[in-house]
């Protein structure tokens, strides 16, 4: 008889199944990460959406209108409910042509409208009359 039972595994064993668990980590993180990042996105660009489709309501509730003023150096004046939102998020918006909700929350015309995250760009589009944002 042995002097030791073969019950067990050798350390090269465990180092063998160590290093593939290791290998397997490092091929799945970057697919993890991409996912993670997207979902992060879409998260931004609704809030953004949700904010701008909150926007008539408020002109309408506050009796004041709404102006997003976009202008050639590519900043764009934003009232301050969506800059909470935009602050919040770390998102830049745009607005071409400007974004004019009436004090009875109606737009007068279409704006395409862009956030930019991370280097990122997204267009959403308003429809008239009631400024909500369609893609």
């Amino acid at each position: 008889m042995s002097k030791y039972p073969s019950a067990g595994f050798t350390l090269l064993e465990m180092i063998v199944v160590l290093v593939l668990i290791g290998v397997l980590t490092a091929l799945v993180m970057p697919g993890i990460q991409k996912m993670y990042s997207a979902s992060e996105a879409s998260i931004s660009r609704n809030d953004v959406r949700n904010a701008i489709n909150q926007l008539p309501l408020i002109a309408k509730f506050s009796a004041t209108p709404i102006v997003i003023t976009a202008y050639p150096n590519g900043t764009s004046t934003i009232p301050a409910q969506l800059e909470e939102v935009l602050s919040s998020r770390k998102l830049a918006l745009t607005a071409e042509p400007s974004l004019n909700i009436s004090a009875l929350g109606f737009c007068a015309d279409a704006s395409e409208i862009t956030i930019s995250l991370d280097g990122l760009s997204y267009q959403l589009k308003t429809r008239v009359p009631d400024c909500q944002v369609v893609e």
